[in-house]
């Protein structure tokens, strides 16, 4: 029987902690375990690992953050601004490498 799309998300979350556990410094790991907890509903714990994520230099997490952040149950309005921001500030300051 196939898994469906919200038990795969919850299959993985053993994997990526794994990896995580084997090197944790993977920044994508951390990303992929903050989308798969944000797919199966544990928003707050993804912001976690979106957060590590980006501490750890992967930049397309400042997106994912941006976008997902407003429907986090803890997520305060100052939240969300604020991580908003940090993702305008890293468009533009990509923007400026462009030119």
């Amino acid at each position: 029987m196939a898994l469906t799309h919200m038990e795969e998300y919850a299959a993985s979350l053993d994997y990526f902690r794994k990896v995580i556990k084997l090197n944790a410094k993977l920044a994508i790991a951390h990303h992929n375990l903050g989308r798969s907890l944000h797919e199966i509903g544990q928003s707050d714990m993804a912001y976690q690992s979106f957060r590590r994520a980006i501490y750890l230099g992967f930049t397309p997490t400042q997106q994912a953050v941006a976008v997902t952040v407003p429907g986090f149950p803890s997520a305060s309005n100052q939240t969300v601004l604020r991580e908003r921001r940090l993702w305008a500030h890293g468009l533009l300051k990509s923007e400026e490498i462009n030119f």
